[in-house]
């Protein structure tokens, strides 16, 4: 009988922790009122071949250099958060080959700015954000077995997109929480706690977490110890520390620095957004061989706006499960401007203007479950897709049409930290697309489907 009463006992006592872990990382509020951050990446990579066979050598050599500069507020009151930079990239290609030797010059730049401010009214908000995306794209080919033989090429572009939107209820980012959890469940397996921390002081612990991650110090090192410190002056002020052992310290040091999962967010918002969208391409072509050059100018200017109504949930089910699910019902609007010229030594041989408007409503909706089995590894499961209805209509003809698409896309993945420079992943998954056209000379039929497989280490230096 005493075996039987246990039973329900043991689970009731399971059932409550796990609750608490959930209603803790549930209920944790993300606060930061002041954070900058820098990246700064660069690449390179070169390749030489030699066929011996025929006496080809090809040698390519590409570099690039990145920075982002990140500023983020979360307050009651507000949420900002503000991603500026620039991507350059440089390439360069030859190839020795007695029939046709050429070489080619490639550049790019990219600069971009986003920002996303949401303001809060107890439990609704105001979200107003934009968008700024600008390109220049310069590349040129040269005949090296006729120096008088050469192409020219310069793309430019420039998007920009607005967003204003409404909405009720707030996402927050609970991965320090999650973090706080299992440092306390760590320490007190390994007895380092003369006792358990009360959900006030974990709370309190993934508060200290969120002020130290977002402290910034640029030496990485110093970053380390800041941490650390800051952990242990906490603990030590709540008179829980049993022992100081090494032990102590290397769970410290273990959470604090390598528990690195994925970003994990609680909470549910429902919201109505306008975006209004503006761009703008240039594509400038030049062929030159001998004395004759030829040249072409294609522009396109597109303008247009989306409404979307959506709703989204996430919602950590304890420390180690998490679900997320969400829809949005989306409509439409763009319209591109084209013009195309055509040159020969300086003469107008052709141009064309076209004008196509493309309308389309539809529903996005996705479910995600994730499995957290420690704190470098998440395991997820994914299930998204897409269903739109659309009309195309061209103005310069008699080409019109309309179309129903679905999109599917399950997944299975994988992503374990290694350490901060190296992360394994894995990725198994299928896609699915079908397309239903009334006129198939603009838009084919189409139906489609895949199965996928990736894994691999990825490296960042």
């Amino acid at each position: 009988m005493q075996k039987v009463l246990l039973l329900p006992i043991l689970f009731f006592i399971i059932v409550t922790a796990y609750s608490q872990n959930a209603d803790l990382i549930k209920n944790y509020k993300f606060r930061v009122e002041k954070y900058k951050a820098i990246d700064l990446g660069f690449n390179t990579n070169g390749q030489n071949s030699n066929n011996f066979g025929n006496g080809i050598i090809n040698r390519s050599i590409n570099a690039g250099l990145n920075t982002n500069l990140i500023c983020l507020r979360s307050t009651d009151k507000i949420y900002r958060v503000i991603n500026s930079g620039l991507i350059t990239s440089f390439e360069s290609n030859s190839k020795k080959d007695i029939s046709n030797p050429f070489k080619i010059r490639q550049a790019n730049i990219t600069p971009y700015f986003t920002v996303n401010n949401k303001w809060y009214f107890k439990n609704n908000f105001l979200e107003i954000g934009t968008e700024i995306l600008a390109g220049s794209n310069s590349r040129k080919e040269t005949n090296l077995l006729a120096s008088t033989s050469s192409s020219k090429y310069n793309v430019k572009n420039f998007e920009e997109n607005l967003v204003v939107g409404v909405g009720k209820g707030r996402l927050e980012n609970v991965t320090d929480m999650q973090n706080a959890i299992w440092l306390a469940k760590i320490l007190e397996e390994d007895k380092n706690l003369s006792r358990k921390l009360t959900l006030d002081e974990i709370n309190g612990l993934a508060k200290e977490l969120t002020k130290s991650n977002n402290f910034r110090i640029l030496d990485n090192r110093r970053k380390i110890i800041y941490t650390l410190k800051v952990i242990d002056k906490y603990l030590q002020s709540k008179n829980v520390i049993a022992k100081t052992d090494i032990n102590y310290f290397a769970n410290l040091n273990d959470i604090l620095y390598f528990a690195n999962n994925a970003f994990r967010q609680s909470g549910t918002i429902k919201y109505v957004r306008l975006i209004p969208h503006f761009g703008n391409n240039e594509d400038i072509g030049e062929q030159k061989v001998s004395s004759s050059v030829n040249k072409y100018i294609y522009s396109n200017k597109n303008i247009g706006a989306k409404l979307r109504i959506g709703y989204e949930k996430y919602k950590p089910i304890n420390l180690y499960k998490q679900l997320e699910y969400g829809f949005s019902a989306n409509a439409l609007y763009n319209e591109n401007k084209i013009n195309n010229k055509s040159y020969s030594n300086t003469i107008l041989i052709s141009e064309n203007d076209l004008n196509n408007i493309e309308k389309n409503v539809g529903l996005d909706y996705f479910i995600n479950y994730k499995f957290y089995p420690n704190t470098r590894t998440v395991i997820s499961a994914a299930f998204s897709g897409e269903n739109k209805y659309q009309f195309y209509k061209n103005s310069s003809s008699l080409n019109n049409d309309t179309f129903i698409q679905s999109e599917f896309k399950i997944s299975v993945n994988a992503n374990y930290f290694i350490n901060h420079n190296t992360r394994f992943l894995l990725e198994i998954g299928e896609n699915y697309t079908q397309r239903v056209s009334q006129n198939t000379s603009i838009y084919a039929n189409l139906f489609h489907n895949s199965l996928y497989a990736n894994a691999g280490i990825r490296i960042s230096i």
